[in-house]
């Protein structure tokens, strides 16, 4: 299947390879860095907000 296809049937899915295990590994570092975003945000930009979205201390 090219990038992007849309698999929407099992077949289709059935003939997908299987996924490398350094993809593996970089996904779920993806995933843990996203996770620790929001603290980090927090620390950067204050922990309160306006109605407007901005933060402030």
């Amino acid at each position: 299947m090219p990038p992007g296809a849309h698999i929407d049937t099992q077949s289709k899915a059935d003939s997908l390879s299987a996924v490398p295990s350094d993809s593996k590994e970089f996904t779920h570092e993806v995933q843990r860095v996203n996770q620790e975003f929001p603290s980090s945000y927090q620390l950067l930009f204050g922990k309160d907000r306006c109605s407007c979205g901005f933060a402030f201390d």
